[in-house]
């Protein structure tokens, strides 16, 4: 039987996931930032450096796309790249 606690904890988790994942699924429904031509920055609009979450523990981070390439890092859920 599961505790107060932890029922309560569990539901605001769950709302949490369920927002996180409704935004960004919202973010990507918009048109991709790829298939606008790029625009030149402006001293209003700075240009900022695509990132990437990570969204797995222990995710390899090679020097090529094949499991033989060399490791340079191990990677965990919500780090972020730039």
């Amino acid at each position: 039987m599961m505790s107060t606690r932890y029922a309560r904890w569990a539901a605001a988790a769950t709302a949490v996931a369920a927002a996180v994942a409704g935004a960004l699924a919202a973010l990507l429904m918009t048109a991709p930032v790829w298939a606008a031509a790029p625009a030149a920055p402006t001293a209003s609009a700075p240009a900022y450096p695509p990132l990437a979450i990570v969204t797995q523990d222990q995710v390899a981070l090679r020097a090529a796309p094949r499991d033989a390439a060399a490791q340079q890092a191990v990677l965990w859920q919500g780090d972020v790249l730039e």
